[in-house]
C-alpha cells in the first residue's frame, strides 16, 4: 500500500468525511455493526483507502460527535471520497451547513452518477445541487468518475470537472501494472481458483446460475460486499437471518430453494472482508476474478490477479471504459456460456494501453489535491509523473 513521504513539510490538516480509516475489533463485533462502519458495502474500502493512502497532510476523520466548531479548528480543508453519490436517492445537502459554517473548502474524489444506464435522466435533489453551487463558488474541481458523469454536471450547469475514474485503480503504484495482468492473463491456461465478485440485488437473476456454475465447476470463492443477512450467514450467525430469506437467497444464487445446501455452500465458499489488505492478499491466490462487483475485482486486478468486469449500469460502464479495464457486458452472460468463451470476450485488453491511460488519470487527480493545497505521497506522483521512462518499474504488489 502507499507510504506517505516524510519529506512533505505537512502544512494543512485533513478531514475525511466519511467512514474510519479501518474498522476495529472485527472479529468481536456484529455484522451490522460493521456494516455501518463501511457505509453498507465493503468495496468503500477499496477506494476510501486508496485516497487515505494518498494524502501525505496530517489527516483525521469527520464523525457525528465533532462539533462543526471543532471541525473548523482542528482542520484546513475537506475531502469526500465518493461513489455515486450523484443521484435523485442520494442527498448531500447534510454537508452544506459544514461547509457555510466552517467556511473550509471541500474536496470532492471519485463522483459518479448512477442511472439504469448512460441513456438516462439523473434527477439530482435540491440539498447536493446547493452543494454543488457552493463547490462553484469556491472554484472547486470536482474528480468524476467518467464521462457519463462529466455530461450530468454540464447538463445541470456545473463545469468545474476533472474525469478521473476511481481513486482505488492506484492503489498499486506498479507504473506497468496493465503489462504485468495482460501477461498473466495470456499464460491463464486453465482457471482453477475463481473468484467471483457478485451482487445479489441488481444482477438479472437469469445470469446468475450460469456464473455459479463456473464456480462450483472449480476451487474458489464468491466474494460478497453487501448484505447484513448473507454476510451473517457467512460469518456463521445463521441464527439472525429469517428462514425466508435464507430459501429466497437459495433460489437466487442456487436455482433452488434447498436452503441446506446453500447454508453450507457459503460456510465453504462466502468470504467477506473488513480489511483491505487482507481482502488483496487473498485475491492473491486466484487465477482469475470475474463478476458485477466493480470494485471487488479491482482489488483483484490491483494486486496483479487478472479480472474481468461485467458493467451492469451507468456507474459501472462508464467506470470499465474511462479505466480502459478488462470488460464483458452482463448481456453477454447467456446461460450456459463458458468461462473459456469469457475470457475470449476480453481478449483484447492492452496492458500498455491501461498503463499509458492509468497515468493520464493519475495526472489529473494529482492536479486537483495539489491545486486543493493538499500533498500527495511519493508513490502517487510517481504513478502521475514518472520521474524517467528508462526508470524501473516501482516495486509493489503483485
Amino acid at each position: 500500500m502507499n507510504k506517505g513521504n516524510s519529506l512533505h513539510d505537512q502544512e494543512k490538516r485533513v478531514c475525511i468525511l466519511g467512514m474510519p480509516e479501518r474498522c476495529i475489533d472485527i472479529p468481536f463485533r456484529s455484522t451490522e455493526d460493521l456494516l455501518k462502519d463501511v457505509g453498507a458495502n465493503t468495496g468503500n474500502l477499496a477506494f476510501h483507502n486508496a485516497i487515505i493512502g494518498h494524502i501525505a497532510n496530517k489527516k483525521g476523520y469527520y464523525h457525528s460527535i465533532r462539533s462543526v466548531e471543532r471541525i473548523k479548528e482542528e482542520f484546513d480543508i475537506l475531502v469526500l471520497p465518493a461513489a455515486n453519490h450523484l443521484s435523485e436517492k442520494v442527498d448531500l445537502g447534510w454537508l452544506v451547513p459544514l461547509l457555510e459554517r466552517s467556511k473550509l473548502p471541500l474536496v470532492i474524489l471519485g463522483l459518479g452518477a448512477q442511472a439504469p444506464s448512460s441513456k438516462h435522466e439523473v434527477n439530482v435533489p435540491a440539498g447536493t445541487r446547493r452543494l454543488l453551487d457552493l463547490l462553484g463558488e469556491q472554484s472547486s474541481t470536482i474528480c468524476v468518475r467518467g464521462e457519463f458523469t462529466k455530461y450530468v454536471l454540464e447538463r445541470l450547469g456545473y463545469s468545474n470537472t476533472a474525469v478521473t475514474g476511481c481513486p482505488s485503480n492506484f492503489l498499486n503504484p506498479r507504473r506497468d501494472l496493465g503489462r504485468l495482468v495482460e501477461d498473466r492473463y495470456k499464460a491463464l491456461v486453465n482457471v482453477r481458483r475463481l473468484a467471483l465478485n457478485l451482487e445479489y440485488f441488481s444482477t438479472d437473476r437469469d445470469r446468475v446460475p450460469t456464473m455459479m456454475q463456473w464456480l462450483n465447476k472449480r476451487r474458489g470463492a464468491l466474494v460478497l460486499q453487501s448484505s447484513t443477512e448473507l454476510f451473517s450467514m457467512i460469518r456463521g450467525d445463521c441464527e439472525d437471518v429469517k428462514p425466508g430469506f435464507i430459501k429466497w437467497a437459495a433460489k437466487f444464487f442456487f436455482g433452488n430453494e434447498y436452503a441446506g445446501d446453500f447454508v453450507q455452500f457459503l460456510r465453504s465458499n462466502g468470504r467477506v472482508f473488513f480489511e483491505l489488505g487482507s481482502w488483496m492478499d487473498y485475491l492473491r491466490t486466484f487465477d482469475l476474478s470475474v463478476g458485477t462487483r466493480l470494485h471487488g475485482n479491482m482489488l483483484a486486478f490491483q494486486i496483479g490477479t487478472p479480472a474481468i468486469f461485467f458493467p451492469h449500469d451507468s456507474r459501472t460502464e462508464e467506470l470499465c471504459e474511462v479505466m480502459r479495464l478488462p470488460t464483458v457486458p452482463l448481456s453477454k452472460i447467456e446461460p450456459g456460456i463458458s468461462l473459456k468463451a469469457i475470457l475470449d470476450f476480453a481478449a483484447d485488453f492492452s496492458g500498455s494501453e491501461y498503463d499509458h491511460n492509468r497515468a493520464i488519470l493519475a495526472a489529473r487527480y494529482v492536479g486537483v489535491l495539489e491545486q486543493a493545497g493538499i500533498k500527495v505521497t511519493t508513490d502517487i506522483r510517481d504513478l502521475a509523473f514518472p520521474r524517467s521512462e528508462a526508470a524501473e518499474p516501482a516495486q509493489a504488489q503483485g
